[in-house]
């Protein structure tokens, strides 16, 4: 088991744009994602991904992330697969 600690985790949103852009035009979001992101966090979604066992650490909470984990509030975060 590796654990590995992030003592300042972000959130990376992306946002995906419905169809090609369009100078002038509007253009819409289809959809937007929240992932967890930091250093530890990005190590331990590598390490899963190839089938190591490991846990991330963050400051103010734990979570373990098989796939991706996304924040649900600013104290806690949850872990979808």
């Amino acid at each position: 088991m590796i654990v590995t600690l992030t003592m300042n985790p972000s959130v990376d949103r992306t946002a995906d744009v419905a169809g090609p852009l369009e100078r002038g035009g509007v253009n819409r979001l289809s959809d937007i994602t929240d992932v967890a992101g930091g250093k530890g966090i990005n190590v331990t979604r590598v390490l899963r991904g190839s089938g190591a066992a490991s846990t991330a650490w963050m400051r103010s909470a734990c979570c373990r992330t098989s796939a991706t984990a996304a924040r649900s509030s600013s104290r806690r975060c949850s872990c979808t697969a």
